[in-house]
């Protein structure tokens, strides 16, 4: 059984549309989390960091179509 990178998550499980969607968050983390990962914490009372940081991530989503999908995989 092969999972997908650091998911524990087997790929039979996943449906087509799952892998567009890890494949853009690990993008978004690698490349916006990542380098302020360090005063994330700190910014747990202002949310100067944290909210444009998740602002940044549903605007990826929509930009890439993966927003609103449904997956057509039948759960069994």
């Amino acid at each position: 059984m092969s999972s997908v990178g650091p998911f524990s998550l087997p790929l039979e499980w996943l449906p087509e549309e799952g892998l567009d969607i890890l494949t853009s968050i690990r993008r978004w983390a690698d490349e916006e989390v990542i380098p302020v990962r360090r005063s994330i914490d700190e910014d747990w009372e202002a949310h100067e960091l944290s909210h444009p940081l998740l602002s940044t991530l549903c605007a990826t989503s929509a930009t890439s179509g993966l927003r609103g999908r449904r997956s057509t995989a039948v759960a069994g």
